[in-house]
């Protein structure tokens, strides 16, 4: 048992966590997220190649289920880490690595395991909990192998009869929004229909420094509050009890009376579009750019200034907006037709907080450059591009004292600026994402007080989220699953927005 025992230690020095985001838990997530990048652990990609089991928040019965089904997929050494609302992840993922270092323990663990496994084992009644081994019951199948229901044969888009298999995307996948699943038909690996349902159970508890974990998981009290939790001091009283979505947290705020500036309100739209990029660019396959992407966003909500992150996102977006590779991935893809300039798309007019263009992705003419308040352009250069050739206005146009007033040129004809944040296919809404960020992060220093609700997705009264669930099905049909995944992930819907998780 040496050899085992030496291996067992050695992946513990490194482990490959798999994050899983409960309702409300995005704050938690950032937490953990940053808190992984410190440490140098990569993320796992699925259950198959994961050691942890990362719970952010506090799962609704649909999605505790889902996780326990997740976790009898992860082969040993393994631990599970449930971290609800307010507990610290350092000093959870220590107890962890403890528990992936303990040989004998994981030796019983995968031993009890294998038993679960074999056909002539019974099923366990209910969950087990010994320190380490978290999730113990499978979900029930219906008497279909992984849950998944058996092939049946129908036309494919040539006319040919094909297998077809039903799958269900989510809701634990890297990545990936809290809570979705995308029931998919496939033929081959082309998805034929498409439909969306969200697990149910969104928690509405009280606040998130209730703490209050469930046995056998590993946390502890937090001793400290961090950029995710300072962040948001009125977390909780925006919906006016229960949890807030946390991007949209500025603008419900506000609207209930807080003051809250423009500064503090753009840069948790910064951090927003941060995150989704580098969701974007991690199923893109570039994780070296997605980690940029979320230490940025991690910087943003730490509140570094203006002067500290426009230099390292200037790089960035050029970086990411030259990359002749990751376009030709993302052009043509997961085209959606425009939108009503008041959807809260990027460019909405004169006035419009959040909007305008940017130099970001041709390095040339930063935003603030015309002598105006911060995040509005002097106007210069309409039109340069990127190596590809995507045009991006680069001024406002708007002059000296009217932030945010946009009128770019447009990104290449598909779907501008101006015509709806979501219209157009991916590699537009990835260009709208590089240039609104950089407007937001010049806008960080703006003291006058916030009096409109557009989040970083759009009115958040509206809950534009709900309306890119509704388009998703349609866009998702006739792709492929490794395209369906981009797509998802450059449309990026809050779940959190919706209040509780249920059919779309």
């Amino acid at each position: 048992m040496g050899l085992s025992d030496w291996l067992t230690r050695q992946a513990a020095r490194r482990p490959r966590p798999l994050v899983v985001t409960a309702p409300y838990g995005t704050r938690t997530r950032l937490r953990v997220e940053r808190e992984l990048a410190r440490r140098g652990w990569p993320i796992a990609d699925g259950p198959a190649g994961a050691s942890l089991l990362v719970v952010c928040g506090i799962p609704g019965d649909a999605l505790d289920k889902a996780i326990r089904t997740v976790w009898m997929d992860m082969s040993a050494p393994r631990a599970l880490v449930e971290l609800p609302h307010g507990t610290d992840p350092a000093q959870a993922l220590d107890q962890a690595v403890v528990r992936l270092a303990d040989a004998p323990a994981q030796r019983r663990d995968a031993a009890a395991h294998l038993a679960r496994s074999r056909p002539s084992a019974p099923m366990p009644a209910g969950r087990e909990h010994d320190g380490h081994d978290g999730h113990d019951e499978h979900g029930e199948h219906g008497g279909s192998p992984g849950g998944v229901p058996m092939a049946g044969r129908g036309p494919d888009r040539d006319g040919l009869a094909l297998d077809r298999l039903h799958v269900p995307l989510g809701p634990i996948l890297a990545d990936w929004p809290s809570g979705l699943v995308v029931e998919a038909t496939l033929q081959g690996d082309v998805i034929q229909r498409a439909s969306i349902r969200l697990t149910p159970g969104f928690w509405n508890g009280p606040g998130p420094e209730s703490g209050g974990g469930r046995e056998g998981s590993a946390n502890a009290a937090d001793g400290h509050r961090d950029s995710a939790d300072t962040a948001g001091e009125h977390e909780g009283d925006a919906r006016g009890g229960g949890e807030a979505p946390f991007w949209d947290e500025p603008w419900l705020l506000a609207s209930r009376g807080h003051r809250v500036t423009r500064g503090e309100a753009e840069r948790r739209r910064a951090a927003a579009h941060l995150d989704s990029l580098g969701r974007l660019l991690a199923v893109a396959g570039w994780p070296a750019a997605a980690a940029t992407a979320r230490a940025l966003r991690d910087r943003a909500l730490a509140g570094a200034s203006r002067e500290d992150l426009m230099p390292e996102f200037g790089w960035f977006a050029r970086r990411v907006g030259r990359s002749r590779l990751l376009r030709w991935m993302l052009r043509d893809l997961g085209v959606i037709g425009d939108e009503p300039p008041d959807t809260g798309g990027v460019g909405g007019g004169a006035g419009a907080p959040g909007t305008g263009g940017g130099a970001w992705l041709s390095g040339g003419g930063g935003v603030g450059d015309g002598g105006g308040r911060p995040g509005v352009g002097g106007g210069a250069g309409a039109g340069s591009s990127v190596a590809s050739g995507v045009g991006v206005g680069v001024g406002v146009g708007g002059g000296a004292g009217s932030p945010g007033a946009g009128g770019g040129a447009g990104l290449s004809g598909r779907g501008g600026v101006g015509g709806g944040r979501f219209s157009g296919d991916v590699a537009a809404r990835l260009d709208r994402w590089l240039v609104a960020t950089g407007v937001a992060l010049g806008a960080l220093d703006d003291p006058s007080i916030l009096q409109d609700d557009r989040g970083p997705r759009g009115p958040v009264g509206a809950q534009p989220s709900r309306a890119l669930l509704a388009v998703l099905p349609g866009v998702l049909e006739g792709v492929e699953l490794g395209a369906a995944r981009l797509i998802v992930a450059s449309l990026d819907p809050d779940t959190e927005q919706l209040g509780a998780l249920r059919h779309v």
